[in-house]
């Protein structure tokens, strides 16, 4: 088994914390909405991709648009996630003021906080913009990457999640942190499902995929310019 293949998580990182992303003071109100694809989604990653950049500066080796909102055709919850590489987790405190100046949010959650850090922006719901930091090279890194681009490659497969996920959002309400935790665990088969099938297959990191249509905005060594993607 491939050491970025799930190794006994529930689900990816972004999913599994979905319960917290979205909870807040005012969970009566908490909904889980899955929308239909919004071709604006890429151009939304691409804006605030930009924004990280020119805080990050050079710490910010990949940023990566994933989640459901980074495969096109995808219904999602309407939330830009972006995958943020950096050289290490260790300058927590660097990483943490540079997206607070953005206005995002820092939400601790457990031990997979250690691995993939997770804000938000706004704090309060509905959230625009989550945002997860990652270790360059790291198994959060590799597995978030190798979801979405299986995904991509595979629409059929993409169009079965879509449709679990609204048989789901149906089953369990949100109004509850249980219900929304339970959303979450309901779609593990599917994760692992994809995942498996993306280890056969030989994976994908993304990298090199610095096209307009690759939701990718890497800097590369020794590069003047960094080019920005994330066009419809």
């Amino acid at each position: 088994m491939p050491p970025w293949l799930d190794r006994g998580r529930a689900t990816l990182a972004h999913e599994a914390i979905l319960s917290a992303s979205i909870q807040t003071s005012v969970a009566s109100r908490t909904m889980i909405v899955i929308a239909p694809y919004d071709p604006a989604w890429p151009t939304s990653f691409a804006a605030e991709a930009e924004r990280i950049h020119q805080t990050f500066g050079a710490n910010a080796l990949r940023i990566e648009h994933v989640g459901s909102t980074s495969v096109p055709g995808l219904a999602a919850k309407p939330v830009i996630d972006i995958q943020v590489s950096v050289p290490s987790l260790d300058g927590r405190d660097f990483h943490h003021e540079r997206l607070t100046q953005l206005g995002y949010t820092h939400f601790p959650l457990g031990d997979i906080d250690l691995v993939y850090p997770f804000f938000k922006r706004p704090a309060s719901w509905p959230s625009s913009h989550h945002v997860h930091l990652c270790a360059v090279g790291s198994e959060q890194e590799r597995v978030h990457l190798a979801f979405r681009d299986y995904l991509r490659k595979h629409p059929v497969l993409a169009a079965e999640y879509a449709l679990l996920k609204r048989k789901l959002a149906k089953a369990h309400d949100g109004l509850t942190m249980d219900s929304q935790e339970q959303y979450s665990l309901s779609k593990t088969a599917f994760v692992r499902t994809v995942l498996r099938r993306a280890a056969e297959h030989g994976g994908s990191t993304g990298r090199g995929k610095t096209s307009c249509g690759s939701g990718t905005r890497e800097r590369r060594p020794h590069s003047p310019s960094v080019p920005t993607a994330g066009r419809p």
